[in-house]
């Protein structure tokens, strides 16, 4: 696929006026030059997280559907499945790649570089996980930097808070709208994260159609890191239900049901079953007849309704 990764491993980077500071010279050099060793590093694995994105947006009206927005609502864990990840997608027009390391707090790798003020505001949760994210945006053909995001997690994977710094703009609209950018951005890598820890998800090399042990792709001693990897999302669905005074054979009016989450993790597990004990992606998908009519979904938001999430 054509990438991020490509575009930085060729060290093309852009400068917003923003960082045409001392300070941010110093600190886009910084940031270019950890991108540029995550894009060289083989232990990274590479993940399209383009599924993730596609799920989090409306299927009635395109645009955003608001409650991907609500990570605490969002079922646990969230731990990546490897420490060095790289996902990718493209968000309507311009592509967006997370550089993510997961660290295990407190890891010195990690609080060596933090401000006090960082430690500050995370050490009353008491995690155990910290995941560290560089966002990259592709912007005329260059990789511009969007923000750092750093989330931290329970000892169960459950999300507890985020926060996201990018290099300071004096343009204040201009900063507020990067502030809503990089909301969307940390919706995108939770969801992501969630997604992984799905029962019935996996995440697979991508075949690039050539034969088992010729060029380049040959499996002996091929490190997984130098390839990408797409989402695959398996059979495993909660049963559907009908609800009350309903029989199964009754018709109900055609409509999108979006992606959800299928939390089975307590109780009797999905089906009855204690091994079926998880969570499970349940895909974007219609149901019912359109011989019984149709409904189309309006939602409000109620003010500040999911803003106080995060």
């Amino acid at each position: 696929m054509s990438s991020l990764l490509a575009t930085v491993r060729k060290g093309r980077f852009y400068l917003p006026e923003s960082a045409l500071t001392p300070e941010g010279m110093r600190l886009s050099q910084e940031i270019s030059r950890r991108a540029v060793d995550a894009a060289y590093d083989d232990r990274c694995i590479r993940v399209n997280a383009q599924s993730v994105f596609d799920d989090m947006r409306s299927p009635e009206n395109d645009g955003w559907a608001i409650e991907t927005l609500d990570y605490a609502a969002i079922p646990a864990p969230l731990t990546p499945p490897y420490e060095r990840m790289w996902i990718e997608a493209i968000f309507t027009t311009q592509r967006v790649a997370c550089i993510l390391r997961r660290f295990a707090f407190p890891d010195p790798r990690w609080v060596g570089r933090v401000s006090a003020e960082l430690l500050d505001t995370i050490l009353p949760d008491n995690p155990a996980w910290v995941l560290d994210g560089l966002v990259f945006v592709e912007y005329e053909g260059s990789a511009m930097f969007g923000e750092e995001q750093v989330l931290w997690l329970a000892e169960n994977g459950r999300f507890c808070r985020s926060c996201r710094a990018g290099i300071p703009d004096k343009d204040e609209a201009r900063a507020y709208a990067n502030k809503l950018i990089a909301r969307c951005h940390t919706a995108w890598i939770v969801h992501t994260l969630a997604r992984f820890n799905c029962a019935n998800v996996r995440i697979a090399p991508v075949s690039h159609g050539k034969q088992k042990g010729k060029g380049t792709c040959a499996r002996d001693g091929h490190n997984r890191g130098t390839e990408w990897h797409t989402i695959v999302v398996g059979p495993a669905r909660a049963p559907q239900k009908t609800g009350a005074g309903h029989m199964r054979h009754a018709e109900i009016r055609s409509h999108w049901v979006r992606g959800h989450y299928a939390d089975y993790s307590k109780g009797a597990g999905l089906f009855g079953k204690e091994s079926l004990r998880a969570v499970f992606w349940v895909p974007e998908h219609r149901r019912g007849t359109e011989n019984a009519g149709r409904v189309i979904a309006d939602y409000k938001i109620a003010s500040g309704g999911v803003e106080n999430a995060a």
